[in-house]
């Protein structure tokens, strides 16, 4: 199997899974990436309205980089972070703590 190949089962896959997310229509809390881009699917309107092939192409690009991955996930995770006020405030902490640890600390929390 070649790389193309491959790349197009994982995307047939995602797009299986986001299509069953949008039948099941999950409300609520995002859960995953997926969850926050439906959201914004869902919210949004005219041009900016990410469509199903744009969100799994998203997803796969953060699985397997691609030449716009890092501006993506970017801008992902930005979007993520302004949506969920929480996860901010936990990065925030785990940022401070890394911050005034020692590199010896930080060697324990990675195992």
């Amino acid at each position: 199997m070649t790389f193309f190949q491959a790349k197009d089962r994982i995307l047939k896959q995602i797009k299986m899974i986001i299509e069953d997310k949008i039948r099941n229509d999950v409300n609520g809390t995002p859960r995953d990436v997926a969850d926050v881009l439906l959201k914004e699917m869902n919210d949004a309107s005219g041009q900016e309205r990410p469509t199903v092939d744009s969100i799994c192409s998203n997803i796969l690009e953060m699985m397997i980089p691609g030449e716009d991955s890092v501006p993506t996930l970017m801008t992902l995770a930005v979007k993520f972070l302004s949506d969920n006020p929480s996860a901010l405030k936990q990065l925030v902490v785990i940022l401070s703590l890394i911050r005034n640890s020692s590199s010896k600390e930080l060697f324990k929390l990675s195992r």
